[in-house]
């Protein structure tokens, strides 16, 4: 079997691990295993010399269990929500802009929002300069819109959502640090200035047993 990797052909800096259930089984022992896998590759991100690493994070399938869990809405299925992840302006007094803006493109697009929260972290994870450094991730789950009846569609408007989200966000510079880590009905991205081994202890939504990924 010809070997997937040729070092001719190699011109990043980055990490990248991956993993999956075989069977497309969503289960909390993948996220488990993904640490593991976290903790091989430290190597290939660097860090300051007080500990802050230059960013580390995870691109994950949408666990139906565990967004059932958080909306209280048991009839939550695959293909039927999706999720979008947003690091807000870094001046706190743009921070009501960039709510209006969601608001107003989701409602345009007609995604009615089932929940809005910011997602959990465990500071006690980092170091005390990076916990300092940390943005918070501002996370909303959404329904898919009636009239659209097949996940590709639902892809392809959200694509069209999170391009009208990203203009006034790219364009205003008031409004600099705000920006759609991902929004999706197949998966979303928990990221930040980590180092490798500090992502799933950070974020406790990826140590919570509902959370099952494949």
């Amino acid at each position: 079997m010809r070997n997937l990797f040729d070092k001719n052909l190699e011109y990043s800096s980055c990490g990248v691990g991956f993993i999956t259930n075989k069977h497309s089984l969503q289960t909390h022992t993948l996220l488990e295993h993904a640490h593991q896998a976290l903790c091989e590759i430290p190597h290939r991100g660097g860090f300051s010399a007080e500990g802050i690493g230059d960013g580390a994070g995870v691109n994950i399938d949408l666990s139906v269990n565990f967004f059932r869990h958080l909306t209280g809405d048991s009839s939550l299925t695959l293909g039927d929500f999706g999720v979008a992840n947003f690091f807000y302006p870094r001046d706190p007094s743009q921070h009501e802009e960039a709510e209006k803006i969601i608001r107003e493109v989701l409602a345009k697009y007609g995604l009615d929002i089932l929940l809005w929260r910011d997602v959990a972290v465990d500071y006690s994870a980092l170091n005390e300069k990076s916990a300092a450094k940390q943005l918070k991730i501002h996370q909303l789950v959404f329904a898919r819109p009636a009239k659209i009846n097949n996940q590709a569609a639902f892809e392809k408007h959200l694509y069209d959502a999170v391009q009208a989200i990203e203009a006034p966000a790219f364009d205003r510079p008031e409004l600099e640090g705000f920006y759609p880590l991902s929004m999706s009905s197949r998966t979303q991205v928990y990221k930040g200035r980590l180092n490798s081994w500090e992502v799933i202890p950070y974020f406790t939504d990826l140590s919570d047993p509902e959370h099952q990924i494949h």
